[in-house]
This record gives C-alpha cells, structure tokens and sequence, in this order.
C-alpha cells in the first residue's frame, strides 16, 4: 500500500471542536486534531467543567470489533477516575489505561477547568471499538446511542488486560538518547512484545512517551521507514509546555502549548525547544502491527543510516 499522507502541525484554535455535553459527556468539549486521519491511531483534547466528565463505559471488543486500547492523559486539573475495580484521584501527568472491555470512567472534581489528553488506538484501520455505557443519570443500562450492553456478542478472543490508572513518578525514567539531546523519555506504554513492559502490562498496539526537552535540545531530524516489511506508522507530537520549532516534511512552524505534530510513515520531521524554559510533549505511536513499530532513520547524523 502506498503511504502518501503529508501530515501536519496544528494548534487548538484550528482543531475542529464537537458540540460537547452529549449523554455521557456532560460538561465537556472536545478538540479533534485528525482531520487528515491516523490510521491506527486518533487523538482529542477533553476540556472538562468542574463536575463534568465521561461516564462510565467501555469499548466492546467481539468477533466484528478489533481490540482497542482507549487512553486519557491528565494535563491539568484534577480527575476522578476509574478503571474497572479501581478509583484513584490524579492530576496532571497521570495516565488512565482501559483496554477492551474494561469499564472506566473520568470526572473533573476539581474547582476548574480540566484538560485532558484522549488517545485512541487500533489494529484495524478505522474500525474502532463501539463505545457501550453502563450508567446514565438515572443508573439504568442505556445505549449511548449504539446499543444495550445485553446485546453484546461473545468473545472470539479472551481479552484479559485489566487496565490502569499511573502518574508521572510511577513512569520508569530514562536519561535520553543519543539522537535525542537534552531530552528525558518517561515511558506509559509499550507494545506487547517489548523487552520491558511498562505499566503493569502492555499496550497492544500504540507506545506513549512523556518527553521533557531541556532549552536547545531536539529530536533530531528523521522518519520512520514504511516498506514491505514495515507497517504503515502513525507518529504524533503533542506540545503540552514550551516553544517548539517543529519541521514535518516542508512545513516548518513555531508552536505552543496545545499543538499537535502529526507525522505518517516516511515524512521527515524534527522538533527544537527554542524557548527559555523545559518543554513537554507527549510522543505517540501506532501501528497495526503491534510492537512492529516503523523503524527510525536519521537524516542529519551524517550519512542516513538505522539508529540502532
């Protein structure tokens, strides 16, 4: 399959935005940054009224759904959330896991406004896992407006992933790499067969990484190789803090707080924190393959060549 996308670099004010406060989403809106989509991964921002939140749900995984791993990161604010058994209270730089199956809900128990990063990721294309909510208002089993949890099929494949809820110093820590100068990874997630797994169990099929860019440190200029034996990656930057000189392909931009770099298979691209102070970014990446992530190749270390 020819991998032609371009991808992009956008900031909040030119997300398109939902109508928000739907059933199940009360006191919420969302930003959507895909327009030209993910392939196997989608990306929103939440913003979320004190009281407000997503009620509790899960995605549904059968024989005609794929497996779908659903994930909320906290940028601010302070969030209520749940995963199956377990309720805890987090703030920002916390992640909230939900495979397939596993109910989870978010709310905004805080005084003000909360921002929240919603990740989807999926094995199969577009077809993503149907939304199925198990509490309304009144606490009656409702569709939302898909269907009754009573209708859902038996599983073709046992899906036992649990799902959970880790904040920011519970991520394991790296120094950085050397390809990546001034910069600090915290891993969240990891595809399945990776050597280390990461927050209890892994993703199937994305990774996400909280980068912290010291001033003048980068990721260097490169992109992800997509041919017969590589599948088609999805690679996404989102700028939480900092001044960030972002290059994907031709396109060369200075951004904030709020922005997203988007970045298919084979498009050059580099970010720069040319501002004053440390910059975050959540780093992204999905893949139909599960841990077959789209190798790395480095255009300014010389002569290009694989990062080992």
């Amino acid at each position: 399959m020819e991998e032609n996308r371009t991808g992009f670099i956008r900031i909040i004010s030119e997300a398109s935005v939902s109508t928000g406060g739907k059933e199940g989403h009360p006191g919420m809106k969302s930003y959507h940054f895909m327009k030209t989509p993910g392939r196997y991964v989608a990306l929103g921002l939440n913003k979320i009224q004190p009281a407000g939140g997503i009620e509790e749900h899960y995605h549904e995984y059968n024989a005609d759904m794929p497996i779908f791993d659903h994930v909320n990161y906290v940028i601010s604010g302070r969030i209520r959330a749940s995963v199956g058994d377990t309720v805890r209270t987090i703030r920002a730089d916390s992640l909230i896991y939900c495979p397939s199956n596993v109910r989870h809900s978010i709310t905004n128990v805080g005084k003000s406004l909360a921002m929240v990063l919603d990740i989807g990721g999926f094995g199969d294309g577009d077809k993503r896992g149907g939304s199925v909510y198990s509490k309304t208002p009144s606490g009656d089993l409702k569709a939302h407006p898909w269907k009754l949890a009573s209708a859902i099929k038996p599983l073709k494949v046992a899906e036992t992933r649990t799902g959970y809820i880790m904040t920011f110093t519970e991520a394991e820590h790296s120094s950085g790499e050397k390809d990546h100068p001034g910069n600090q990874g915290y891993s969240y997630l990891r595809p399945s067969s990776a050597a280390v797994k990461v927050g209890k169990e892994p993703s199937m099929h994305i990774s996400l990484v909280l980068n912290k860019i010291q001033p003048g440190g980068s990721i260097e200029e490169h992109y992800h190789k997509y041919d017969a034996d590589m599948p088609i990656f999805d690679h996404i930057c989102y700028v939480i803090s900092g001044r960030i000189l972002a290059n994907v392909g031709d396109m060369e931009r200075i951004v904030g707080a709020n922005s997203l770099i988007y970045c298919p298979s084979d498009i050059r691209h580099s970010i720069t924190n040319i501002g004053d102070s440390p910059a975050k970014l959540i780093i992204v990446s999905g893949s139909g393959e599960g841990a077959k992530m789209g190798v790395p190749i480095y255009s300014k270390c010389g002569n290009l060549g694989v990062m080992t």
